[in-house]
């Protein structure tokens, strides 16, 4: 197995950039919701929320990221699938789902008896809206392996080990250094 440096590091830094999309989404949600003062940090978004904000209204600021993190996967694998091959984009499109991993163990632990953590972005949504938490995590859990299924597809058959964990070693390291060193200095709390 042979470690690919270059797509290494495109998914050392797109897993940041995943993450700060991913709060962008909430911020924006939460600004169509009359939130105001936003701040985005490292792993969060803080703000002013208006007087009597719905739980329907926080039940889609939760939501924010995890369709920002979607979308971002989506178009990644439509613009290598399309229009346009780079590694940057499929490392982009690889990571930026990642996010749905709470989903995807909550939904397995269930299945399997375990129990699961409940933080994470469909657990939220659950609670504000009164609904079940295993149904709205079973989109989640569907989305994460569909879609590497798919950019796995992409790649050639040759290379998809020394890729995909290319990817997944980048992508980890990237995560652990943005949430525990850079992140803090660059968006602090």
């Amino acid at each position: 197995m042979h470690f690919n440096k270059k797509l290494g590091l495109f998914a050392f830094l797109a897993a940041p950039l995943s993450i700060v999309l991913h709060e962008i989404g909430h911020a924006l949600a939460a600004l169509s919701v009359g939130y105001n003062h936003l701040q985005i940090t490292y792993h969060s978004w803080r703000g002013s929320p208006p007087l009597n904000v719905s739980d329907v209204g926080r039940a889609w600021i939760s939501s924010g990221g995890p369709v920002v993190s979607l979308l971002l996967a989506l178009v990644c694998y439509f613009l290598i699938r399309l229009w346009y091959e780079s590694d940057f984009i499929l490392a982009l499109g690889m990571i930026a789902p990642v996010q749905f991993t709470g989903a995807l163990l909550y939904v397995v632990g269930s299945l399997l008896g375990v129990e699961a953590s409940t933080v994470y972005d469909s657990a939220r949504v659950a609670s504000y809206l009164g609904t079940n938490l295993f149904l709205t995590s079973i989109p989640g859990a569907l989305f994460l392996p569909s879609i590497w299924y798919f950019y796995i597809q992409l790649i050639d058959k040759n290379n998809r080990v020394n890729t995909v964990s290319s990817i997944v070693v980048g992508g980890a390291l990237g995560f652990i250094f943005w949430l525990s060193l850079i992140g803090p200095v660059i968006f602090p709390d």
